[in-house]
């Protein structure tokens, strides 16, 4: 098949009306497609702190002082480049300072933890003022913080991912993003996206109407909705101008996540104290006759059909499931300790990292190649001797002519003992 050039280019929001045109040149058809997480996005992390007591603008407050931003908020002007270090410009509101611990030492016992894992996450060097305020911002919910499970992982998981979700910003954003696509002269179809859990609720309704006020604003009243089966997409009862007879299906989309994300199962479903802590890889094989879908938790990751399997990074102990159509738990996976794991939702555990030893069964003068997914090797060792290898290495047995003698993919299930024979 003739592959296809995609070229991406990522440009700051302020730089996006005067670079869009430029980018997508004036003869190109255009699907625009707008990620309403622009408006607003909150995070599993933000929950878990407005679950364990912590109220919106303290959280707000923690992560602009994280990662030294400008208050993102209804006087913040979008158009312009937001600087690069906020507390050092006057072209930006930024969170004051103040005076707080002079050094680490400074910070107390109880909260030391919590503001080491959150420095740890960042992406700003962190001094002893930024580490000051950043404790004294906590100190009036240290006893809640305190008393929260996994409080690192939250405060490391909430840093570490994009969050602003001040309803004050939305018109701001959106001013921008009109600026942008009167830019566009050739848009033959809009897309609207949002990420699921990732969108606030609080602001969902105010984020849904601004955008599609904006594209009829722009591209005018008429045309066909389309939407997946068991998409919600008049939620919010944005869509006043699409009448349902306008619907026009395009079938079920199954990785629609239909559950909403509250504070009150955050915990639950992304810190519960299920795993060691420690990263490891995980896969899931479908060896059965029907589609299986893996879910993490109560999140539905992945859909594998018959013969597939699906890899996570993950970490030990994690519970994971297979489930059926109707989101029925299949199998149950908690997964091990080893740096690999693998399950089959019929067979047994297949322990990847377990050695197997292979011993061959060709002419003399073959030619032996073998890949371990980093490359192609000549094997030069004494084929008259049993050689260590693992599971998934692919082995190949070639004739003095470059004829293929022979595959063999070494399958841990098959045992500690295997051989490689060929035709030749």
């Amino acid at each position: 098949e003739d592959g296809i050039t995609v070229r991406f280019s990522v440009v700051a929001l302020s730089d996006a009306p005067h670079s869009i045109s430029q980018l997508v040149g004036p003869a190109a058809d255009v699907i625009l497609d707008v990620d309403l997480d622009a408006y607003a996005t909150t995070s599993p992390g933000a929950l878990a702190l407005r679950s364990a007591g912590l109220d919106a603008s303290t959280v707000r407050r923690l992560y602009r002082l994280a990662h030294d931003l400008c208050v993102f908020d209804a006087a913040h002007d979008f158009s312009q480049a937001a600087p690069a270090e906020a507390s050092a410009s006057a072209a930006c509101a930024s969170e004051q300072l103040g005076a707080g611990p002079a050094t680490r030492r400074g910070v107390a016992d109880d909260l030391r933890d919590v503001v080491d894992a959150a420095e740890r996450a960042g992406t700003v060097p962190w001094t002893d003022e930024r580490r000051g305020a950043f404790a004294a911002t906590l100190r009036p919910f240290a006893k809640e913080i305190i008393g929260s499970i996994n409080i690192d992982e939250k405060f490391k998981q909430f840093v570490q991912q994009p969050f602003n979700d001040d309803g004050g910003a939305v018109a701001g954003v959106g001013k921008v993003l009109r600026a942008t696509i009167l830019q566009l002269d050739r848009v033959q179809a809009v897309t609207a996206v949002r990420s699921p859990f990732y969108a606030p609720s609080e602001t969902l309704e105010t984020v849904e109407c601004r955008a599609f006020a904006m594209f009829e604003e722009v591209f005018g009243v008429g045309g066909h909705l389309r939407y997946h089966d068991g998409v919600q997409a008049n939620r919010t009862g944005c869509l006043k101008r699409h009448p349902v007879d306008n619907h026009a299906s395009i079938g079920v989309f199954r990785h629609v996540e239909t559950a909403e994300l509250r504070e009150e199962d955050v915990v639950d479903r992304f810190f519960s104290e299920d795993g060691g802590g420690e990263a490891v890889e995980a896969r899931f094989l479908n060896d059965g006759e029907a589609t299986v879908h893996i879910y993490w938790r109560g999140l539905h990751l992945k859909t594998v059909e018959p013969g597939d399997e699906a890899g996570f990074k993950t970490t030990a102990g994690s519970a994971w499931s297979f489930r059926d159509e109707g989101g029925e738990v299949l199998k149950d996976v908690r997964v091990g300790q080893r740096p690999r794991n693998s399950y089959a939702l019929h067979g047994s555990i297949v322990d990847v990292d377990a050695p197997v030893e292979m011993s061959f069964a060709m002419p003399a003068d073959a030619k032996v190649v073998f890949d371990t997914g980093e490359g192609h090797f000549v094997y030069e060792g004494d084929r008259a001797r049993p050689v260590k290898t693992y599971h998934g290495h692919i082995w190949r047995a070639y004739d003095a002519l470059g004829t293929l003698l022979g595959t063999f993919t070494v399958d841990a299930s098959g045992g500690y003992r295997q051989g490689f024979p060929t035709t030749g």
